[in-house]
Protein backbone atom coordinates (compact mmCIF):
# COMPACT_ATOMS: atom_id res chain seq x y z
CA UNK A 1 0.00 0.00 0.00
CA UNK A 2 1.39 3.44 -1.35
CA UNK A 3 1.47 6.32 1.47
CA UNK A 4 0.64 10.13 1.01
CA UNK A 5 2.90 12.54 2.52
CA UNK A 6 2.60 15.92 3.06
CA UNK A 7 3.88 18.34 0.94
CA UNK A 8 5.97 21.07 2.13
CA UNK A 9 3.55 23.73 0.43
CA UNK A 10 -0.76 23.09 -0.90
CA UNK A 11 -2.17 26.10 -2.37
CA UNK A 12 -4.50 27.48 0.15
CA UNK A 13 -8.12 27.87 -0.17
CA UNK A 14 -11.52 28.16 1.73
CA UNK A 15 -12.75 29.92 4.58
CA UNK A 16 -10.39 30.41 7.87
CA UNK A 17 -12.10 30.79 11.27
CA UNK A 18 -10.33 32.19 14.38
CA UNK A 19 -11.60 29.55 16.30
CA UNK A 20 -10.49 25.84 16.50
CA UNK A 21 -13.44 23.17 14.66
CA UNK A 22 -13.59 20.28 16.92
CA UNK A 23 -12.46 17.06 15.22
CA UNK A 24 -11.26 13.37 15.92
CA UNK A 25 -8.90 12.95 18.99
CA UNK A 26 -5.85 14.13 17.65
CA UNK A 27 -4.25 16.85 20.14
CA UNK A 28 -0.69 15.53 19.58
CA UNK A 29 -0.81 14.57 16.02
CA UNK A 30 1.57 16.25 13.62
CA UNK A 31 1.73 15.71 9.48
CA UNK A 32 -0.55 12.65 9.70
CA UNK A 33 -0.12 10.18 7.22
CA UNK A 34 -3.02 9.68 4.40
CA UNK A 35 -3.58 6.11 3.38
CA UNK A 36 -5.02 5.61 0.03
CA UNK A 37 -8.57 3.64 -0.07
CA UNK A 38 -9.59 0.55 -1.58
CA UNK A 39 -10.41 0.33 -4.72
CA UNK A 40 -14.18 -0.69 -4.25
CA UNK A 41 -14.59 2.48 -2.58
CA UNK A 42 -16.94 4.85 -4.31
CA UNK A 43 -15.94 8.42 -3.66
CA UNK A 44 -18.67 11.19 -2.83
CA UNK A 45 -20.16 13.32 -5.22
CA UNK A 46 -18.27 16.81 -5.76
CA UNK A 47 -20.64 19.17 -3.59
CA UNK A 48 -21.80 22.38 -4.96
CA UNK A 49 -19.00 25.20 -5.33
CA UNK A 50 -21.20 27.77 -2.92
CA UNK A 51 -19.61 25.94 0.88
CA UNK A 52 -21.87 27.59 3.67
CA UNK A 53 -20.78 26.65 6.76
CA UNK A 54 -23.41 25.38 9.29
CA UNK A 55 -23.60 24.95 12.99
CA UNK A 56 -23.21 26.95 16.45
CA UNK A 57 -20.15 28.81 18.24
CA UNK A 58 -20.05 27.32 21.81
CA UNK A 59 -18.09 28.14 24.82
CA UNK A 60 -14.69 25.91 25.26
CA UNK A 61 -14.79 22.77 26.96
CA UNK A 62 -12.72 22.62 29.99
CA UNK A 63 -10.20 20.03 28.14
CA UNK A 64 -10.12 22.40 25.07
CA UNK A 65 -9.06 25.41 27.54
CA UNK A 66 -6.76 23.68 28.77
CA UNK A 67 -4.98 21.93 26.01
CA UNK A 68 -4.89 24.93 23.13
CA UNK A 69 -6.44 28.00 25.03
CA UNK A 70 -9.15 28.17 23.03
CA UNK A 71 -12.33 30.40 24.54
CA UNK A 72 -15.13 29.20 22.20
CA UNK A 73 -15.60 26.14 20.06
CA UNK A 74 -17.51 26.02 16.50
CA UNK A 75 -19.80 22.88 16.44
CA UNK A 76 -20.57 22.54 13.15
CA UNK A 77 -18.94 22.52 9.44
CA UNK A 78 -16.43 24.32 8.07
CA UNK A 79 -15.25 24.80 4.20
CA UNK A 80 -11.54 24.26 2.50
CA UNK A 81 -10.77 24.55 -1.22
CA UNK A 82 -14.79 25.40 -1.61
CA UNK A 83 -16.04 21.83 0.29
CA UNK A 84 -17.08 21.66 3.62
CA UNK A 85 -16.14 19.21 6.10
CA UNK A 86 -15.46 18.70 10.01
CA UNK A 87 -12.64 19.24 11.94
CA UNK A 88 -10.52 15.98 13.01
CA UNK A 89 -7.70 17.15 14.85
CA UNK A 90 -9.60 19.07 18.53
CA UNK A 91 -7.08 21.84 19.69
CA UNK A 92 -5.47 22.49 16.49
CA UNK A 93 -5.46 25.64 14.95
CA UNK A 94 -8.03 26.30 11.82
CA UNK A 95 -7.51 24.21 8.80
CA UNK A 96 -6.87 25.49 5.14
CA UNK A 97 -4.91 23.29 2.30
CA UNK A 98 -6.67 20.96 -0.32
CA UNK A 99 -9.24 18.12 -0.30
CA UNK A 100 -7.49 14.76 -1.90
CA UNK A 101 -9.17 13.93 -5.27
CA UNK A 102 -9.78 9.96 -3.87
CA UNK A 103 -10.80 8.13 -0.95
CA UNK A 104 -7.95 7.55 1.79
CA UNK A 105 -6.94 6.19 5.24
CA UNK A 106 -6.72 9.36 7.95
CA UNK A 107 -3.99 6.93 9.62
CA UNK A 108 -2.19 3.96 8.76
CA UNK A 109 -3.61 0.81 10.61
CA UNK A 110 -7.12 0.30 10.96
CA UNK A 111 -7.95 1.44 14.85
CA UNK A 112 -11.87 0.92 15.98
CA UNK A 113 -12.32 4.71 16.48
CA UNK A 114 -11.27 5.96 13.33
CA UNK A 115 -13.35 2.90 11.13
CA UNK A 116 -16.32 4.43 13.31
CA UNK A 117 -15.82 8.01 12.62
CA UNK A 118 -15.20 7.19 8.81
CA UNK A 119 -17.98 5.24 8.73
CA UNK A 120 -19.91 8.25 10.62
CA UNK A 121 -18.78 10.57 7.74
CA UNK A 122 -19.79 8.23 4.88
CA UNK A 123 -23.01 7.61 6.40
CA UNK A 124 -24.70 10.58 6.13
CA UNK A 125 -22.72 12.84 3.43
CA UNK A 126 -25.41 15.45 3.37
CA UNK A 127 -25.92 16.36 7.19
CA UNK A 128 -23.56 19.16 7.60
CA UNK A 129 -24.93 21.05 4.80
CA UNK A 130 -28.26 20.50 5.19
CA UNK A 131 -29.05 22.68 8.14
CA UNK A 132 -27.31 23.91 11.34
CA UNK A 133 -28.62 21.06 13.76
CA UNK A 134 -27.78 17.93 11.46
CA UNK A 135 -24.31 20.30 10.70
CA UNK A 136 -23.78 19.78 14.93
CA UNK A 137 -25.14 16.50 15.03
CA UNK A 138 -22.37 15.51 12.53
CA UNK A 139 -20.02 17.07 13.64
CA UNK A 140 -20.34 15.98 17.50
CA UNK A 141 -20.76 12.12 16.66
CA UNK A 142 -17.84 11.97 14.56
CA UNK A 143 -15.60 13.97 17.13
CA UNK A 144 -16.59 11.62 19.98
CA UNK A 145 -15.77 8.57 17.78
CA UNK A 146 -11.84 9.35 18.62
CA UNK A 147 -11.15 12.35 20.48
CA UNK A 148 -11.44 11.92 24.27
CA UNK A 149 -10.91 14.96 25.17
CA UNK A 150 -14.12 16.58 23.15
CA UNK A 151 -16.34 13.15 24.68
CA UNK A 152 -14.96 14.79 28.09
CA UNK A 153 -16.04 18.07 26.66
CA UNK A 154 -19.52 16.93 25.27
CA UNK A 155 -20.60 15.29 28.38
CA UNK A 156 -19.74 18.61 30.64
CA UNK A 157 -20.10 21.47 28.16
CA UNK A 158 -21.39 21.20 25.12
CA UNK A 159 -24.16 18.42 25.62
CA UNK A 160 -26.22 20.45 28.94
CA UNK A 161 -25.77 23.56 26.56
CA UNK A 162 -28.18 21.91 23.21
CA UNK A 163 -30.65 20.22 25.58
CA UNK A 164 -31.74 23.97 25.42
CA UNK A 165 -30.15 24.78 22.38
CA UNK A 166 -31.17 22.43 20.06
CA UNK A 167 -32.04 18.79 21.62
CA UNK A 168 -32.52 17.41 18.23
CA UNK A 169 -28.45 17.81 17.80
CA UNK A 170 -28.22 15.22 21.02
CA UNK A 171 -30.56 12.70 19.37
CA UNK A 172 -29.04 12.61 15.65
CA UNK A 173 -25.53 12.34 17.04
CA UNK A 174 -26.12 9.69 19.66
CA UNK A 175 -28.24 7.79 17.05
CA UNK A 176 -25.85 8.25 14.26
CA UNK A 177 -22.60 7.27 16.51
CA UNK A 178 -24.50 4.20 17.91
CA UNK A 179 -25.19 2.73 14.33
CA UNK A 180 -22.03 3.36 13.41
CA UNK A 181 -20.17 1.36 16.52
CA UNK A 182 -22.62 -1.42 15.49
CA UNK A 183 -22.07 -1.60 12.21
CA UNK A 184 -18.38 -0.61 11.11
CA UNK A 185 -16.92 -2.97 9.33
CA UNK A 186 -16.58 -5.30 7.22
CA UNK A 187 -20.48 -6.09 5.42
CA UNK A 188 -21.88 -9.63 4.42
CA UNK A 189 -25.08 -10.47 2.29
CA UNK A 190 -26.94 -14.11 2.63
CA UNK A 191 -29.94 -14.86 1.32
CA UNK A 192 -31.78 -15.93 -1.59
CA UNK A 193 -34.62 -17.49 -2.88
CA UNK A 194 -36.94 -18.58 -0.07
CA UNK A 195 -39.07 -20.25 -2.63
CA UNK A 196 -38.67 -21.64 -6.36
CA UNK A 197 -41.80 -21.79 -8.26
CA UNK A 198 -42.62 -23.40 -11.47
CA UNK A 199 -42.75 -21.33 -14.02
CA UNK A 200 -45.71 -18.85 -13.57
CA UNK A 201 -45.44 -19.71 -10.05
CA UNK A 202 -45.04 -16.66 -7.40
CA UNK A 203 -41.54 -16.60 -5.33
CA UNK A 204 -39.65 -14.67 -3.34
CA UNK A 205 -36.22 -13.28 -3.01
CA UNK A 206 -34.91 -12.32 0.73
CA UNK A 207 -31.78 -11.32 1.85
CA UNK A 208 -29.94 -10.26 5.34
CA UNK A 209 -27.06 -7.59 5.12
CA UNK A 210 -24.78 -7.55 8.24
CA UNK A 211 -22.14 -4.80 9.16
CA UNK A 212 -19.61 -6.08 11.61
CA UNK A 213 -21.69 -8.84 12.08
CA UNK A 214 -24.75 -7.01 13.35
CA UNK A 215 -28.06 -6.59 11.43
CA UNK A 216 -27.86 -3.50 9.16
CA UNK A 217 -30.01 -1.40 8.64
CA UNK A 218 -31.71 1.29 6.19
CA UNK A 219 -29.18 0.19 3.68
CA UNK A 220 -30.12 1.04 0.38
CA UNK A 221 -30.56 -2.23 -1.78
CA UNK A 222 -30.78 -2.30 -5.78
CA UNK A 223 -32.26 -5.38 -7.93
CA UNK A 224 -32.05 -6.98 -11.31
CA UNK A 225 -34.13 -9.81 -12.24
CA UNK A 226 -34.41 -12.24 -15.11
CA UNK A 227 -36.79 -14.70 -15.99
CA UNK A 228 -39.17 -13.29 -13.82
CA UNK A 229 -42.11 -10.04 -13.45
CA UNK A 230 -41.20 -8.21 -10.30
CA UNK A 231 -44.24 -7.76 -8.27
CA UNK A 232 -42.92 -5.79 -5.42
CA UNK A 233 -39.34 -4.89 -3.49
CA UNK A 234 -37.56 -3.54 -0.80
CA UNK A 235 -35.41 -0.63 -1.39
CA UNK A 236 -33.32 -0.79 2.04
CA UNK A 237 -33.06 -3.23 4.35
CA UNK A 238 -35.32 -3.51 7.89
CA UNK A 239 -34.33 -3.43 11.03
CA UNK A 240 -33.60 -6.71 10.65
CA UNK A 241 -31.08 -5.90 7.90
CA UNK A 242 -33.36 -7.67 5.50
CA UNK A 243 -34.67 -7.05 1.93
CA UNK A 244 -37.36 -9.42 -0.23
CA UNK A 245 -38.38 -9.09 -3.98
CA UNK A 246 -41.60 -10.52 -4.80
CA UNK A 247 -41.77 -11.73 -8.74
CA UNK A 248 -43.87 -13.71 -10.82
CA UNK A 249 -41.65 -16.39 -12.42
CA UNK A 250 -41.69 -17.04 -16.76
CA UNK A 251 -40.95 -20.44 -18.50
CA UNK A 252 -37.58 -20.37 -17.84
CA UNK A 253 -34.90 -20.13 -15.42
CA UNK A 254 -34.46 -17.25 -13.47
CA UNK A 255 -31.48 -14.91 -12.13
CA UNK A 256 -31.07 -12.40 -9.40
CA UNK A 257 -28.43 -10.22 -8.04
CA UNK A 258 -28.76 -7.70 -5.43
CA UNK A 259 -26.93 -5.06 -4.70
CA UNK A 260 -26.32 -3.53 -0.95
CA UNK A 261 -24.54 -0.15 -0.53
CA UNK A 262 -23.47 0.51 2.32
CA UNK A 263 -21.09 3.15 4.28
CA UNK A 264 -17.55 2.39 3.57
CA UNK A 265 -15.66 2.28 7.06
CA UNK A 266 -12.03 1.61 5.75
CA UNK A 267 -11.93 5.00 4.01
CA UNK A 268 -13.64 8.77 3.40
CA UNK A 269 -12.31 11.63 1.89
CA UNK A 270 -9.76 13.92 3.66
CA UNK A 271 -7.86 17.32 3.28
CA UNK A 272 -4.40 17.78 3.65
CA UNK A 273 -3.39 20.99 5.45
CA UNK A 274 -0.06 22.57 5.15
CA UNK A 275 1.33 22.10 8.17
CA UNK A 276 1.04 19.68 11.12
CA UNK A 277 -0.23 22.48 12.93
CA UNK A 278 -3.83 23.05 11.30
CA UNK A 279 -6.70 20.49 11.41
CA UNK A 280 -7.31 17.60 8.73
CA UNK A 281 -11.22 18.13 7.62
CA UNK A 282 -13.14 15.09 6.74
CA UNK A 283 -16.14 14.60 4.76
CA UNK A 284 -18.14 11.72 3.73
CA UNK A 285 -19.99 9.94 0.89
CA UNK A 286 -17.66 6.88 0.19
CA UNK A 287 -19.74 3.91 -0.31
CA UNK A 288 -18.93 0.26 -0.79
CA UNK A 289 -21.24 -2.27 -2.41
CA UNK A 290 -21.41 -5.81 -1.62
CA UNK A 291 -23.28 -8.18 -3.92
CA UNK A 292 -25.22 -11.67 -3.85
CA UNK A 293 -26.15 -13.04 -6.94
CA UNK A 294 -28.56 -16.52 -7.45
CA UNK A 295 -30.04 -18.65 -10.71
CA UNK A 296 -32.56 -21.82 -10.40
CA UNK A 297 -34.43 -23.40 -13.15
CA UNK A 298 -37.19 -25.94 -13.29
CA UNK A 299 -39.54 -27.59 -15.38
CA UNK A 300 -43.60 -27.69 -14.47
CA UNK A 301 -44.64 -31.27 -14.49
CA UNK A 302 -46.90 -32.97 -17.43
CA UNK A 303 -48.64 -36.58 -16.76
CA UNK A 304 -48.69 -39.12 -20.09
CA UNK A 305 -50.47 -42.25 -19.88
CA UNK A 306 -51.81 -45.30 -22.16
CA UNK A 307 -54.75 -47.06 -21.30
CA UNK A 308 -53.17 -50.46 -23.99
CA UNK A 309 -55.94 -52.68 -25.27
CA UNK A 310 -55.73 -55.40 -27.26
CA UNK A 311 -58.85 -54.74 -29.68
CA UNK A 312 -56.75 -50.98 -30.13
CA UNK A 313 -53.86 -52.40 -32.89
CA UNK A 314 -51.46 -50.34 -31.00
CA UNK A 315 -53.03 -46.95 -31.47
CA UNK A 316 -53.84 -46.49 -27.81
CA UNK A 317 -55.01 -43.39 -26.56
CA UNK A 318 -52.69 -40.94 -25.02
CA UNK A 319 -54.01 -39.23 -21.68
CA UNK A 320 -52.35 -35.65 -20.87
CA UNK A 321 -52.82 -33.89 -17.20
CA UNK A 322 -51.24 -30.57 -16.41
CA UNK A 323 -51.61 -28.08 -13.70
CA UNK A 324 -51.05 -24.74 -13.49
CA UNK A 325 -48.66 -22.86 -10.59
CA UNK A 326 -50.74 -19.29 -10.54
CA UNK A 327 -50.72 -18.40 -14.27
CA UNK A 328 -52.28 -19.89 -17.52
CA UNK A 329 -50.56 -21.84 -18.73
CA UNK A 330 -50.34 -23.95 -22.73
CA UNK A 331 -49.11 -27.52 -23.50
CA UNK A 332 -48.24 -29.34 -26.56
CA UNK A 333 -47.50 -32.52 -27.29
CA UNK A 334 -45.06 -33.28 -30.31
CA UNK A 335 -44.22 -36.25 -32.79
CA UNK A 336 -42.03 -35.79 -35.06
CA UNK A 337 -41.98 -31.92 -34.70
CA UNK A 338 -45.53 -31.88 -35.25
CA UNK A 339 -48.27 -30.67 -32.82
CA UNK A 340 -50.40 -33.61 -32.10
CA UNK A 341 -52.46 -32.22 -29.06
CA UNK A 342 -52.27 -28.86 -27.32
CA UNK A 343 -53.94 -28.45 -23.55
CA UNK A 344 -55.12 -24.91 -22.38
CA UNK A 345 -54.60 -24.90 -18.86
CA UNK A 346 -55.97 -21.71 -16.50
CA UNK A 347 -54.72 -20.12 -14.17
CA UNK A 348 -54.31 -21.94 -10.78
CA UNK A 349 -56.12 -25.21 -12.27
CA UNK A 350 -55.47 -28.48 -13.60
CA UNK A 351 -56.46 -29.56 -17.66
CA UNK A 352 -56.18 -33.13 -19.79
CA UNK A 353 -56.73 -34.16 -22.75
CA UNK A 354 -56.19 -37.18 -24.59
CA UNK A 355 -54.98 -37.86 -28.33
CA UNK A 356 -54.51 -41.53 -30.36
CA UNK A 357 -51.20 -42.58 -30.36
CA UNK A 358 -49.38 -45.22 -32.19
CA UNK A 359 -46.99 -47.70 -30.79
CA UNK A 360 -43.77 -46.71 -30.39
CA UNK A 361 -43.68 -43.05 -30.77
CA UNK A 362 -41.96 -40.81 -28.65
CA UNK A 363 -43.69 -37.84 -27.77
CA UNK A 364 -41.92 -34.40 -26.91
CA UNK A 365 -43.23 -31.42 -24.59
CA UNK A 366 -43.14 -27.80 -24.92
CA UNK A 367 -44.83 -25.07 -22.84
CA UNK A 368 -45.53 -21.42 -22.35
CA UNK A 369 -46.65 -19.47 -19.76
CA UNK A 370 -48.80 -15.93 -19.58
CA UNK A 371 -46.99 -13.62 -16.96
CA UNK A 372 -48.28 -10.12 -17.17
CA UNK A 373 -50.98 -10.34 -20.24
CA UNK A 374 -48.04 -11.29 -22.43
CA UNK A 375 -47.40 -15.10 -23.58
CA UNK A 376 -44.04 -16.51 -23.24
CA UNK A 377 -41.93 -18.47 -25.91
CA UNK A 378 -42.52 -21.80 -26.02
CA UNK A 379 -39.74 -23.78 -23.89
CA UNK A 380 -39.45 -27.74 -25.10
CA UNK A 381 -39.12 -30.06 -21.76
CA UNK A 382 -36.62 -32.53 -20.90
CA UNK A 383 -38.55 -35.40 -20.74
CA UNK A 384 -40.42 -37.73 -23.21
CA UNK A 385 -42.93 -39.77 -23.59
CA UNK A 386 -43.19 -43.31 -25.15
CA UNK A 387 -46.12 -44.92 -26.24
CA UNK A 388 -45.99 -48.69 -25.54
CA UNK A 389 -48.80 -50.17 -26.80
CA UNK A 390 -47.62 -53.04 -29.06
CA UNK A 391 -50.68 -54.50 -31.69
CA UNK A 392 -51.42 -58.23 -31.29
CA UNK A 393 -50.09 -60.99 -33.96
CA UNK A 394 -52.40 -62.23 -36.82
CA UNK A 395 -53.02 -65.30 -36.23
CA UNK A 396 -54.45 -67.87 -38.53
CA UNK A 397 -55.04 -71.39 -39.64
CA UNK A 398 -55.08 -73.20 -42.95
CA UNK A 399 -55.14 -76.78 -44.47
CA UNK A 400 -57.38 -79.58 -45.43
CA UNK A 401 -58.57 -82.38 -44.11
CA UNK A 402 -60.17 -85.73 -45.11
CA UNK A 403 -64.03 -86.38 -43.11
CA UNK A 404 -62.42 -88.28 -40.53
CA UNK A 405 -60.28 -85.65 -38.96
CA UNK A 406 -56.39 -86.37 -40.90
CA UNK A 407 -54.54 -84.46 -42.20
CA UNK A 408 -51.93 -81.26 -41.58
CA UNK A 409 -52.38 -77.69 -40.95
CA UNK A 410 -50.66 -74.73 -40.45
CA UNK A 411 -50.71 -72.43 -37.62
CA UNK A 412 -50.01 -69.11 -39.84
CA UNK A 413 -48.67 -66.05 -37.52
CA UNK A 414 -47.50 -62.88 -39.04
CA UNK A 415 -46.41 -59.86 -37.24
CA UNK A 416 -48.81 -56.38 -37.35
CA UNK A 417 -46.24 -53.52 -38.62
CA UNK A 418 -44.58 -51.58 -36.66
CA UNK A 419 -41.10 -51.03 -34.87
CA UNK A 420 -41.77 -54.02 -32.79
CA UNK A 421 -39.82 -57.71 -32.72
CA UNK A 422 -42.26 -61.28 -31.66
CA UNK A 423 -41.28 -64.36 -29.96
CA UNK A 424 -43.69 -66.76 -31.19
CA UNK A 425 -43.94 -70.24 -29.56
CA UNK A 426 -45.88 -73.07 -30.28
CA UNK A 427 -45.47 -76.94 -29.33
CA UNK A 428 -41.64 -75.98 -27.13
CA UNK A 429 -40.31 -74.50 -30.55
CA UNK A 430 -39.83 -70.39 -30.99
CA UNK A 431 -39.92 -68.48 -33.74
CA UNK A 432 -39.37 -64.62 -34.78
CA UNK A 433 -40.92 -61.91 -36.73
CA UNK A 434 -40.72 -58.44 -36.84
CA UNK A 435 -42.23 -55.90 -39.60
CA UNK A 436 -45.00 -57.73 -41.53
CA UNK A 437 -43.10 -61.03 -41.64
CA UNK A 438 -45.05 -64.30 -40.95
CA UNK A 439 -44.08 -68.00 -39.90
CA UNK A 440 -45.97 -71.52 -40.02
CA UNK A 441 -46.31 -74.04 -37.30
CA UNK A 442 -47.31 -77.08 -38.56
CA UNK A 443 -49.67 -79.02 -36.99
CA UNK A 444 -51.84 -82.40 -37.26
CA UNK A 445 -55.11 -82.14 -37.25
CA UNK A 446 -55.78 -84.34 -34.60
CA UNK A 447 -53.83 -81.98 -32.40
CA UNK A 448 -55.41 -78.81 -33.46
CA UNK A 449 -57.88 -78.61 -30.56
CA UNK A 450 -55.36 -78.67 -27.66
CA UNK A 451 -52.71 -76.29 -30.00
CA UNK A 452 -51.46 -73.54 -27.81
CA UNK A 453 -49.89 -70.26 -29.18
CA UNK A 454 -47.98 -68.04 -27.18
CA UNK A 455 -45.78 -64.28 -27.99
CA UNK A 456 -44.02 -62.01 -26.57
CA UNK A 457 -43.35 -58.55 -28.25
CA UNK A 458 -39.92 -57.11 -27.80
CA UNK A 459 -38.70 -53.68 -27.75
CA UNK A 460 -35.13 -53.14 -30.02
CA UNK A 461 -33.12 -53.74 -26.95
CA UNK A 462 -34.96 -57.15 -26.95
CA UNK A 463 -36.84 -56.17 -23.50
CA UNK A 464 -40.29 -58.16 -23.10
CA UNK A 465 -42.89 -55.13 -23.57
CA UNK A 466 -45.92 -57.78 -23.23
CA UNK A 467 -47.64 -60.74 -24.76
CA UNK A 468 -50.15 -63.52 -24.23
CA UNK A 469 -51.77 -66.39 -25.53
CA UNK A 470 -53.30 -65.58 -29.48
CA UNK A 471 -56.59 -66.38 -30.86
CA UNK A 472 -57.21 -67.82 -34.29
CA UNK A 473 -59.29 -67.16 -37.28
CA UNK A 474 -59.66 -69.90 -39.64
CA UNK A 475 -59.97 -69.79 -43.39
Amino acid sequence: MSYLSMPGFVRRGGVRRVFAGASLGCLAVAGAILVPGPAQAAEAPIQAAACRELGYQLDAGPKLKAAAGFRTEWIGNLCVDGRAGICDDYGLSAPDGQWIDKPAKRRPGSDRATQVEQYIANAHPTAMTDSKTTSAAYKSAINRAVSKGFRSDWESTYKPKFRSLDPQVIKLADAWLADAERNAGPVKVTGGLTSKPLPGGKGRISITATGNGKALTGAQVSWKVSGGKVLTFSKTTTAKGQAVLDFTRGSGPVSFAAVVTSPEWRTSMWSRPTSGKKQHLIRGGVTVKTTITGRFDSFPGITASTKCVPDCKGRPPVTLAAKSSGSPMRWQALVGGKVVKTLEVSAGKTAAGTFTGVDGQRVAFRYQVQVGGKWSGWRTVSRTFDVVCPAVPLFSITGTCDCGGHGMVALHIQAPGGPRTYDVTYGGETKRISGSAAVDFQVPMAQLAGARVTYDALDSAGKRLGGGVLTPWTR
